[in-house]
């Protein structure tokens, strides 16, 4: 499973320090007030439905054991001491999932090489083995927190991408129940520097969490602001970006994308799965533009996306979890599909979302661009 940003703690032993978590009581705490005590206002949550905010304590070596890595070896012995000379940094604190694990990137202004994974509990016991897991194994991708529900996919070209990163994935095997438990990171490169250990402790989150959220909601609004500039939509709307476009002759050619939305809807089921459908009408044929050099239309021109998964609300952060575990991505009927096998499911997103009676809003906010989506329920 893929995930994005983690809340970063530097921790330093007294004496030494091994790429452990020797304070996790502090980064508990830390975790803990990215949300509240469970009185969450108007966010929609009757303090019964919620996901566990903190939930059972997790043994370390069970979680250790039942961690799923590809590319990683899992070494039984006491965890590499730390000498510095490297460093890397986290995003926000993470969510996960039961039976599919949660993603952490990890960027970095040196050239590292590997990374150590330290499992304990959330009183410190680290668990009798670590992960190895090399720079290669790591998943080197960046995207927008919404994916494909972002409509103009060429102002999502143009974000700003990290250089130096890797996206670490971790999947849960079923013997992972959903609690808390801490880990500890360190990078090392091929120099023998291993950086200080960041730590943070999370919530394994269980399906579904919010019966407010189940149902079909579909679009009301998407707001985008790019560079100042802000556009709101609904279904039926057109939105138009004039751009130019790269010809396979080398030259250029000025086109108009027009997007309109025809359909955005999302379905959350009791047992924790979702359905989201996406389908946009777009009449610019890019691939007979480059060919051509000249702006070709095609008024049939369509994009459809189809996503189903699991979905987890996490009640004290007020956070909205999906994970993908198939797909059908249909462009004007070039279709490709995929199922993922059990425990690698995709992130779709993970965002905060506030809940008001019969509407919801996602967030996505960054230096670069806003996008704020708002539901309404059938």
């Amino acid at each position: 499973m893929k995930l994005l940003r983690i809340l970063m703690l530097v921790l330093i032993a007294s004496t030494f320090t091994y790429c452990s978590d020797d304070t996790t009581d502090d980064a508990m705490e830390q975790t803990d007030d990215n949300g509240d005590n469970g009185d969450n206002g108007d966010n929609g949550d009757n303090g019964d439905n919620g996901s566990s905010e903190e939930g059972d304590a997790l043994n370390a070596n069970t979680v250790a054991d039942g961690l799923r890595i590809s590319g990683a070896t899992q070494i039984t012995a006491a965890p590499p001491e730390a000498t510095g000379g490297i460093d890397f940094t986290f995003d926000d604190a993470p969510s996960a999932l039961v039976g599919e694990g949660f993603e952490q990137n990890i960027s970095s202004d040196d050239i590292f090489n590997g990374v150590y994974l330290i499992i304990s509990d959330v009183d410190g016991n680290i668990a009798d083995s670590y992960y190895d897991i090399p720079a290669d194994a790591l998943n080197g991708r960046s995207s927008s927190d919404f994916g494909n529900l972002s409509i103009n996919r060429n102002r999502i070209n143009e974000m700003s991408r990290m250089i130096e990163f890797g996206t670490l994935d971790v999947g849960f095997a079923s013997s992972i129940p959903a609690g808390r438990f801490c880990y500890s990171v360190c990078v090392y490169d091929d120099a023998g520097n291993i950086s200080l250990p960041q730590d943070v402790c999370i919530v394994v989150e269980s399906f579904g969490g919010n019966d407010d959220l189940l149902g079909v909601w579909n679009l009301q609004s998407e707001t985008v602001i790019f560079e100042g500039e802000t556009t709101t939509v609904g279904i039926g709307d057109e939105d138009c970006d004039t751009f130019n476009l790269g010809c396979n002759n080398g030259d250029t050619v000025t086109v108009e994308d027009c997007v309109t939305i025809d359909v955005l809807r999302f379905t959350f089921n009791a047992d924790g799965s979702y359905t989201f459908v996406q389908r946009i009408s777009e009449p610019l044929d890019f691939d007979a533009s480059q060919e051509n050099c000249e702006e070709v239309l095609d008024e049939d021109g369509f994009y459809e996306y189809t996503s189903n998964g699991a979905w987890a609300y996490n009640n004290s952060s007020q956070k909205l979890l999906l994970v993908e575990n198939s797909f059908t991505d249909n462009d004007n009927g070039d279709v490709d599909s995929e199922t993922f096998p059990a425990g690698e499911g995709e992130v779709f997103f993970d965002l905060p979302i506030e809940i008001s009676g019969n509407t919801f809003t996602l967030s996505d906010l960054d230096d670069v661009e806003t996008i704020i989506i708002t539901m309404e329920k059938e």
